[in-house]
This record gives C-alpha cells, structure tokens and sequence, in this order.
C-alpha cells in the first residue's frame, strides 16, 4: 500500500482499505457487490483464518462439511444443514450434532411459562449468517442476550434440527466468538 501511494502519489485510501484482514474483505465484498452469493466457508482465506485460530479443527477437503472437530461435523452453510435434514431426517432420539461458523447478526432472550406442564422456560434466539442466508438457532435456559458486534465470527455447537416452521436450526449447546474466551467458561449461566 505505501509504495503504491508513493508511486501514485495519491493521497490515500479510506481506513476501511487499510484494514486488509480476510474477515473485512469478505464483509466489503458482500456490502459492496449487489450481485454476492458467496457463503462464508467457500473463501479460502477465511478458511485458512479460522483453522489457525481453531487448531483442534481437521480439515475434511469436503466442501459441504469442511472441518470436524471431535465427533461433530462442521457445516459450510444453511443450505447444507437443510440438505444434511432432509437426507438424514430430524431424529428426536438421535440428533446430529454440528457446528457452523457464521456471521452473528442478532440474539434475543425471551422467556416465559409452558402451556403444558408449567413451569418457567428461557431462551435466546441467535440469529447467524453464512453470508449469504440465516439461521435462527436456539440457546435454552439462557438469560442473557449475545452482546457480540454484528457480523463478528461465531461458533456454534449443538443438535441440527428442524425448527417450527421447518427450516434447519441448531439446538445450541455452546457459543464462542473467535478469538474469544468461550461461554460455557465464563459461566454466563449456561445450562449443564
């Protein structure tokens, strides 16, 4: 960049166009082409982001399943997890357990009593990208709300189900930010 301004004795680029890191790149793309249709695990740069921050990942060279990490695979998308649902069909008795890196867009706590037995439910609603679609996932017996800034990389363990209206969804059993210390440590009231 600084020999590129020298040369062109230009006066500058934005601040954005300093910051050349794969996450912000990929973000710009996506703000900026009105055209993208690019899930976030199809990037090799961010691919190679997230195994060196996560060394416990083994690359599968599976594009639709691009990590495991233990006995969990990794999906690559949304589109992949409604595939893998309609393949496999959603077992009550024996879920699927995933985990999917994404793009954090929202979380909601909400809780109440149940109709059924009534006793007092909670939960926060986590809502998460691949870039190009969501996913609404589900962290029960939670009080708090993700307080993580929009579109920060996220990692999310838990059962691959379908949610009620049918779409693919993760029954949340941990949450971590990359680069960040995981929930389930600091003890944000996560369930055992």
């Amino acid at each position: 960049m600084d020999q590129y301004l020298r040369l062109r004795k230009s006066k500058g680029f934005t601040k954005d166009l300093s910051n050349l890191d794969p996450v912000s790149i990929f973000l710009m793309e996506r703000s900026t082409n009105k055209c993208f249709y690019k899930h976030m695990m199809e990037d090799d740069a961010l691919l190679k982001h997230v195994n060196e921050a996560w060394p416990a990942l083994r690359a599968t060279g599976n594009k639709m399943i691009p990590f495991r990490m233990g006995s969990a695979i990794v999906i690559s998308s949304v589109k992949v997890g409604a595939q893998l649902l309609e393949k496999l069909g959603d077992d009550k008795d024996n879920p699927l357990e995933v985990g999917f890196f994404g793009l954090f867009q929202s979380s909601s706590a909400k809780n109440g009593i149940s109709k059924r037995s009534g006793k007092p439910w909670q939960k926060v609603d986590i809502v998460i990208s691949d870039g190009v679609s969501n996913m609404e996932c589900t962290w029960w017996k939670q009080k708090k709300s993700l307080g993580y800034p929009v579109d920060s990389i996220v990692f999310i363990r838990g059962n691959l189900i379908k949610d009620w209206k049918g779409n693919a969804s993760i029954d949340v059993k941990e949450v971590q930010r990359i680069g960040e210390e995981s929930l389930n440590s600091l003890n944000f009231g996560v369930a055992k």
